[in-house]
């Protein structure tokens, strides 16, 4: 098959439907092995198209609040969309739509997205090399997707900024079809088009430069030369503009009769004295893959699109408009250039007095950033002023620049730039010019000066390394080691220039000395020295990663001696998450210093903003780390982390206290943690907890290996919000409790290794592992007993009902008797009722009924008197299930006797589970009404949790279902 055929497939169909598909070009619409189905509520919807746009990226939570809600979220945010994401789980299959982060990403292949295949097609009918046919039916392909206004039924600002993008480009696809009809010879067809087109946005010269060539085409020179009067006309009386080069070009080809056969875009635009038309793009790179979703926003945002241009003129008409001006900016090695150059390459026919090009250096060691002064003469002479008309003084040749631009539709790429003001130095005076700007810097002053719009570029789509790699590697060689290709992207984070250089390392030892898998190993074993396995001396530095990223260091250094150390200490700490809080301990100076500093790392792209903290991205963190282990010394470095380890097992201790669950002995004091990072509720702990867990897990592996009090310090802390996300951070929870029982064992801190050991053992006991939580029970009931504490009475409990799980009982009522003592002893009602419980189970299970309900009575009994609402609700459940299959009313009874005495009181997991079990014995006992209603208070309940997987949860949703399946 030639190439030609080959790439004239992607716009055929020929495989047939996939089985899920997502349609967005019109009502929000999902089907299944093509049935529709409900894609839900609004909100629902809404979050099924944000994640569907943009398909295998992963949104933070900011971005889908955001675009659900705008700037008014409910107080009730993390639980709402807890829930959406839950319910499209349902939809799509928890596959396909995974947690990263605090946020989540959306798996879907190019042909099950209805916008994702239309952004293949469209940048195929952009290529210079397609040919006019295949364009011409990839373009009318494309279009067939439309069934009307794209997300008719999603509401918000967000959205109507999306919906603005994807009606631009379905103009760009319908001008782009006319005008490959016209090259065609197929005026005909296109003319039907045109008119419609002209007539819903008169304003819209493109389409009438199309429509006047087609007339022209078909011999009608009079209606060709009326429709330029109209627009001409139009755009003199609503904008004070005149006709643009392409549209005074097409009338002038008609005035001298020429050529009709020949196609638009290639006229040429002077036909009077020869200008100069600089064409100075470098190149695109051959094998320039993925960046899809950018390169369509960037092609729309630097296309003549009616609503831009309508504004834009309407600036001219009051005289203070200015050139259309796009910014992306993102770190040293992300791709910043390759993307850029590939969008002005897809609009620069759009410019027909052709592009200029500069590279300012913003960030090359080896050379000063250059500034206006530098680049303008090479501008103006590539515009055709001669020597002696070149003016001496730099503000002159400013002001040449923009008399010379003012007639002409150009686009400037200027390529990292080292500031806003560099680039405001260089921006033409009107607005038929357009500006693509690349920087490490955000250009904040462009955007409010200038307006100009900014895409943030960061790592590729797992599915776009795939295809780079596939390209760069070879499709046999990918598609045969796709652990190895998976783990190699991995180690690169996805960055475009990491990938490349770790291609070119698998290349040169293709011959067997070291391949796919020797290169993965080398880079995995490398760790914190991945950057130098990334580059050696011998390769050109523009392609060394570790001196990509030192570039933006080195300046850092030089203008903030106190960011560049804390850039360092942030590389050396444990986390990858900071906010000024946790910096300020770093670098040991106070928080608003830190915000300050945060910020200015940020705004040089070293830190990523990431919600109401900051983070900083894998490779980024390792240059980081190699330069603190070159410029400090260990004991500054070690200093450094053992504040922020403090800081967050403080932090820990605040949020714990929060909840609601008291501090333990041996645990770090809260301080000014609480007031500092605002922890008054237990709302506010649970978010902190919930954006900060990945941190304080990996604080709890370093805190281990320094024998810092911390690493179980963390754990006690989390125990309240683990216990309230039920199973829902399960790794977490066991990694966490492991770590930490270890490091207090080493320690001698017996009481805690005793608490963590403990609370492990019931995390086992809700995950179905009885026998694991016997042994790790056993543990915590040998630590409690080496610390002889009072809290041994707690861990012979747990130990005697993993004890009755397992059915030993009478190692269980041995236990028993010890613990009824020590609680008498001790005179806590709540572990004396715990103990009669127990009794009432180990009792129960050996066959003696009546001394099981005396004791059952008793615990109901001493929980009420002491108001020990927890061991209420755990007689309670205790209670239901035990006598579920012999006596369910009695059962369903003592849990509505517990939710009306505590109810209010009882932790939300225990509340949820008690309504589940009078769920399940009201449907025994045939009250399948209140069974039904309790049953789906019970389902909310545990979704609120994000508590999917407990036995309780699956009870009653099953009773949900059998009822709908009876109906």
């Amino acid at each position: 098959m030639s190439a030609t055929a080959s790439e004239g497939a992607v716009f055929r169909e020929d495989a047939g439907e996939p089985d899920l598909q997502v349609r967005l070009l019109g009502p929000v619409t999902l089907s299944v092995c093509g049935a529709v189905v409900p894609a839900g509520p609004r909100l629902q919807r809404s979050l099924l198209a944000v994640l569907a746009i943009n398909a295998g990226l992963a949104l933070s939570r900011s971005v889908l609040v955001d675009f659900l809600w705008g700037e008014q979220p409910p107080s009730t945010v993390s639980h709402s969309l807890h829930t959406l994401v839950w319910s499209l789980r349902r939809l799509l299959g928890s596959d396909r739509l995974e947690r990263v982060g605090d946020g989540y990403r959306l798996s879907l292949g190019v042909g099950e997205c209805d916008v994702l295949r239309v952004r293949q097609l469209a940048e195929y009918v952009q290529r210079r090399d397609t040919p006019a046919e295949e364009a011409l039916a990839g373009a009318e392909a494309a279009l067939s997707f439309w069934t009307g206004s794209p997300l008719s039924d999603v509401e918000g600002v967000a959205a109507d900024l999306v919906r603005a993008e994807l009606e631009n480009l379905r103009t760009q696809l319908v001008a782009a079809r006319v005008g490959l009809l016209i090259e065609l010879s197929r005026a005909m067809e296109a003319l039907s088009s045109l008119r419609s087109e002209a007539a819903s946005d008169p304003l819209n010269e493109r389409f009438s430069e199309l429509l006047i060539t087609a007339l022209h085409q078909l011999g009608r020179r009079p209606e060709a030369l009326a429709e330029f009067d109209r627009v001409r006309r139009a755009l003199r009386e609503e904008l004070g503009l005149d006709p643009g080069p392409g549209l005074r070009a097409a009338h002038e080809k008609v005035l001298r009769g020429g050529d009709p056969e020949r196609p638009p875009d290639r006229v040429d635009t002077r036909v009077a004295k020869p200008v100069p038309k600089p064409a100075q793009l470098p190149a695109t790179s051959r094998d320039f893959i993925g960046r899809h979703g950018e390169t369509a926003q960037l092609v729309g945002w630097l296309t003549q699109d009616q609503d831009a241009a309508k504004a834009e003129d309407e600036e001219a008409a009051k005289g203070r408009a200015g050139p259309r001006v796009v910014v992306l900016h993102g770190p040293g090695g992300i791709g910043k250039t390759s993307l850029g150059l590939r969008a002005a390459h897809l609009v620069a026919a759009g410019y027909p007095d052709g592009q200029l090009y500069a590279s300012l250096r913003g960030f090359d060691p080896a050379h000063p950033a250059l500034v206006a002064a530098d680049v303008l003469p090479g501008f103006l002479w590539a515009l055709g002023v001669l020597d002696e008309d070149m003016p001496a003084a730099a503000a002159d040749q400013s002001a040449m620049f923009r008399t010379v631009l003012a007639e002409r539709r150009m686009l400037l790429f200027l390529d990292d730039a080292p500031s806003g003001q560099v680039v405001q130095d260089l921006l033409p005076g009107t607005a038929g010019c357009a500006v693509l700007v690349t920087s490490r810097q955000r250009m904040g002053g462009l955007v409010a000066r200038e307006g100009a719009r900014r895409l943030d570029v960061r790592p590729m789509a797992d599915a776009e390394c795939v295809e780079l790699m596939s390209h760069l590697l070879g499709a046999e060689l990918v598609a045969g080691q796709p652990d190895q290709v998976g783990q190699l992207i991995e180690l690169c984070s996805r960055w475009p220039l990491a990938l490349r250089i770790a291609a070119e390392q698998v290349l040169e030892h293709d011959d067997g000395a070291l391949g796919l898998d020797e290169v993965c190993g080398q880079l995995s074993r490398a760790g914190d020295r991945l950057l130098d396995r990334l580059g050696t001396a011998e390769e050109d530095p523009a392609m060394m990663m570790g001196e990509v990223l030192s570039w933006s260091y080195q300046r850092l250094s030089a203008a903030d001696p106190r960011a560049a150390a804390l850039y360092r200490l942030l590389g050396a700490g444990p986390t990858v998450h900071f906010d000024q809080h946790s910096a300020a301990r770093l670098l040991d100076c106070p928080p608003d210093q830190a915000h300050q500093l945060l910020r200015a790392l940020a705004a040089r792209h070293m830190l990523e903003p990431d919600g109401v903290q900051h983070r900083m991205h894998d490779l980024v963190r390792q240059h980081a780390r190699a330069q603190a282990d070159l410029q400090d010394s260990p004991a500054v470095l070690g200093a450094a982390v053992d504040r922020v380890l403090a800081w967050y097992a403080a932090a820990s201790s605040a949020g714990r206290v929060a909840l609601g669950t008291p501090l333990k002995v041996g645990m770090a004091a809260p301080g000014e943690a609480a007031e500092q990072l605002g922890l008054g509720d237990a709302d506010a702990a649970t978010a902190w907890f919930s954006r900060s867990l990945d941190d304080l897990m990996a604080c709890v592996q370093v805190a281990a290996d320094r024998g810092h009090p911390a690493a179980w310090q963390i754990p006690l802390g989390l125990i309240g919000y683990l216990e309230l996300a039920n199973l829902g951070e399960t790794r977490a929870h066991e990694i966490s409790h492991r770590t930490g029982a270890a490091a207090a064992a080493k320690a001698g801190e017996h009481l805690a290794e005793a608490a963590l050991l403990n609370n492990l053992s019931v995390l086992y006991e809700r995950l179905d592992d009885p026998q694991e939580g016997v042994k790790v029970a056993r543990r915590a009931d040998a630590a409690a007993a080496r610390a002889g504490a009072p809290f041994r009475v707690v861990t012979m409990l747990n130990l005697a009902d993993c004890l009755v799980d397992v059915g030993q009982h009478d190692e269980a009522l041995a236990v028993l008797d010890e613990s009824l003592a020590l609680a008498t002893e001790l005179g806590d009602d709540a572990w004396l009722s715990v103990s009669y419980v127990m009794l009432f189970r180990a009792h129960w299970a050996t066959g003696q009924v009546e001394l099981a309900d005396r004791e059952l009575e008793q615990a109901v009994e001493v929980a009420e008197r002491g108001g020990a609402f927890e061991a209420a609700s755990f007689a309670a459940e205790s209670a239901a299930k035990t006598l579920m299959d012999v006596d369910p009313a009695r059962g369903g009874e003592h849990v509505r006797r517990a939710l009306d005495r505590f109810g209010d009181a009882l932790l939300p997991y225990d509340h949820a589970c008690l309504l589940s079990w009078l769920a399940q014995s009201e449907q025994a006992t045939g009250d399948r009404a209140s069974a039904l209603q309790h049953a789906r208070a019970a389902v909310a309940a545990f979704e609120s949790l994000e508590s999917f997987e407990t036995k309780q949860f699956r009870s009653a949703r099953a009773l949900l279902t059998a009822k709908q399946d009876a109906r």
